[in-house]
């Protein structure tokens, strides 16, 4: 709800203390942890600050995968994806088989 008012700074706020009870309620290994790391994640790509979500989608994204695995439909569609997200927002992910950023298109040598 803040971060659709672009109130950001609070809702960063927000996030932090949910994500702080969800850990110590749950434990810093639980899916609950992992979607409250993902969501801080969220609002700090809404304030542009990349590099401070980056270890936070990796974060989320290794709980994920170790809890439900590697392919799971919830550890591809939310957590995989906003992952490489922050790599694109970075200009990180480099596509296999390509030497620039973004995915290969025809007419483009691989």
């Amino acid at each position: 709800m803040l971060a659709e008012l672009r109130l950001f700074t609070e809702a960063l706020q927000l996030h932090e203390c949910a994500w702080a009870i969800t850990e110590a309620s749950f434990g810093p290994n639980h899916l609950k942890t992992a979607l409250r790391l993902d969501n801080l994640a969220d609002t700090r790509v809404d304030l542009d600050r990349y590099d401070e979500a980056l270890p936070l989608r990796k974060h989320a994204l290794a709980i994920t995968e170790a809890r439900l695995g590697a392919e799971h439909p919830t550890t591809v569609t939310r957590f995989l994806h906003n992952f490489v997200g922050v790599l694109r927002r970075l200009d990180r992910y480099p596509w296999p088989g390509t030497r620039t950023s973004g995915p290969p298109t025809a007419g483009r040598p691989a």
